[in-house]
């Protein structure tokens, strides 16, 4: 059981004083009583005696006003589903897909990886919005703002380097892309930069602090392992340089922390099997209020109303009991 107003419960130290006061008043009635008569001659006229009768009844004022009280600081237990109305929040995912991404070091590629991931937030989303940026040495708006998931979804199959063909890693351009999706609306908004890092531009620190002035919450996520591994290409070959060089890649995991650390947000690493994107989802919650995907949350139930009830039966239960019952003479 839980109280919805639990500092009320303070005021449950009243009962002490009225205990005491209670007990003062029963045992000035015993001492009239015994100042008017012996007794036993009370308890040859009585079946009761007239002060276990005043403690009962004392005893039943105490109950009745704690269990005002208790009423007053609104008890709950139990939970029922609410529907509540929802204007959702939009959710601004940019997928690095320069060369780098189809890196082998987590399975199946991190390009893979981050189809995976993706699919199954877009799953768990609930009223809310998606726009899809897909960048390189420069981004590409691939979905504007959509309730579609669906077929958000299925842009992620397209997910590749030829989408964005400029080479080089921009996150700076890639950010910027996502304040201009996310400019046509004014619903509360979660962005998303999935990426190894690498940005060679060097404009990201800047854009993330607009992010933030503009109240847009920012998941950085770093995908890959820490150790350089070269670059597998469709074609199975092995990018390399002019020189003839194998191009490795690592995960630059500082970088990526320096740049969520600029926007006030948030740095997740992607790995398989570990509901890495939870966190995200866990804020989408809360921004919504608590509502969950089926557009309802659980609110707890108050039951105050039985304790007021409680309070009565106790209450008139006082009334109902006697100070004494006079003994029938037989005649």
């Amino acid at each position: 059981m839980s109280f919805a107003a639990p500092e009320r419960l303070w005021w449950l130290l009243v009962l002490l004083p009225l205990v005491g006061v209670l007990l003062v008043l029963s045992f000035q009635r015993r001492r009239a009583r015994a100042r008017l008569a012996d007794a036993v001659l009370w308890e040859d006229a009585f079946d009761r005696d007239p002060f276990a009768a005043d403690l009962l009844k004392g005893g039943l004022v105490t109950l009745s006003v704690a269990s005002l009280l208790l009423a007053l600081a609104r008890p709950q237990w139990g939970f029922t589903e609410v529907p509540v109305p929802t204007s959702g929040v939009d959710v601004l995912v940019a997928v690095d897909v320069s060369k780098s991404m189809l890196s082998r070091d987590v399975p199946p590629d991190r390009l893979g990886l981050v189809r995976k991931e993706l699919r199954g937030l877009f799953d768990s989303l609930a009223e809310s919005r998606v726009g899809l940026v897909g960048f390189a040495g420069r981004p590409t708006i691939l979905v504007p703002l959509t309730s579609d998931l669906s077929a958000v979804s299925s842009f992620l199959d397209v997910l590749s380097p030829d989408v964005a063909p400029v080479p080089g890693t921009d996150l700076g351009a890639a950010l910027d892309a996502l304040t201009e999706v996310g400019r046509v609306s004014d619903r509360r908004k979660v962005a998303i930069l999935l990426t190894d890092g690498g940005d060679l531009e060097g404009k990201a620190k800047a854009s993330a602090a607009s992010l933030r002035g503009k109240g847009i919450d920012l998941f950085v996520v770093g995908v890959g392992g820490d150790h350089p591994v070269p670059i597998s290409l469709p074609d199975g070959s092995t990018l390399r340089d002019p020189e003839g060089n194998i191009v490795t890649t690592r995960l630059e995991e500082d970088d990526l922390q320096g740049l969520a650390s600029a926007a006030g947000g948030t740095y997740l690493r992607l790995e398989l099997g570990k509901s890495s994107l939870s966190p995200v989802l866990e804020r989408l919650h809360a921004l919504r209020g608590g509502v969950r995907k089926d557009g309802k949350r659980l609110e707890a139930v108050e039951r105050a109303e039985w304790f007021a009830l409680l309070s009565a039966l106790f209450l008139i239960a006082e009334m109902a009991v006697p100070g004494a019952f006079a003994k029938r003479r037989r005649k």
